[in-house]
Order: structure tokens, then C-alpha cells, then sequence
């Protein structure tokens, strides 16, 4: 059952902040840290988590893999969305029109 009290990111900010105090002299410093709550993360930094398994820790393994269904069927439905959105991108980059509006045509009767 999900906690019906989520954290404000007041406190996800100091929770993360302290965890990250305590754990970086545990580990490589030349690497980054970067402490996140899943439930308010991007989609993306989601799906690149649980893809690359980093889980430090759960509190409910049922929920976690209820939260990983959930995220990947999402995440992939998004992913064509995401998908048209570089290509128009690039599309724009390369016909050097990015940041400019695109032109509209008036139909003329």
C-alpha cells in the first residue's frame, strides 16, 4: 500500500542532502552522487534507474515492482512522443530554422 502522506520536496531536498553527507565518504568520490526520489523523478531518470538496476533501497518489493510495471508501460507509451519530438528537432537544427517560428501558410480562396 502506498504512503498516503508523499514528502514535500522541502524535505526530499533535506533528505537527499543529508543521505548524500553520509554516504559519499563510503564511496568513489570521482563519482558523481545524486540522490532522487523515484515517485517525483523525470520519467526518463525513472526508466534509466530501475533499467540499470541502481536501487539502494525498498521498502515494499510488491510495490516496487507494481512502481517498474507501472513506469515501463508509461515510459514506453511516451517514448514515441519522445521520439517525434528529436526528430522534428533535428529536423530544425539542420534546416537551420531552430528558435525561429515556423511560417504559416494562409490559404488564400
Amino acid at each position: 500500500m502506498e504512503d498516503p502522506r508523499p514528502l514535500k520536496l522541502s524535505q526530499e531536498t533535506a533528505l537527499a542532502g543529508s543521505l548524500e553527507k553520509k554516504l559519499r565518504p563510503l564511496l568513489d568520490t570521482r563519482r558523481e552522487l545524486d540522490i532522487r526520489f523515484l515517485g517525483s523523478a523525470p520519467p526518463a531518470f525513472q526508466y534509466q534507474v530501475i533499467k540499470c538496476r541502481a536501487l539502494l533501497w525498498e521498502g515494499n518489493p510488491e510495490m516496487r515492482v507494481r512502481f517498474e510495471q507501472n513506469l515501463i508501460r508509461e515510459y514506453m507509451d511516451f517514448r514515441y512522443y519522445e521520439e517525434l519530438y528529436r526528430q522534428a528537432f533535428a529536423r530544425r537544427l539542420k534546416e537551420g530554422v531552430f528558435g525561429r517560428r515556423p511560417q504559416i501558410r494562409s490559404q488564400t480562396s
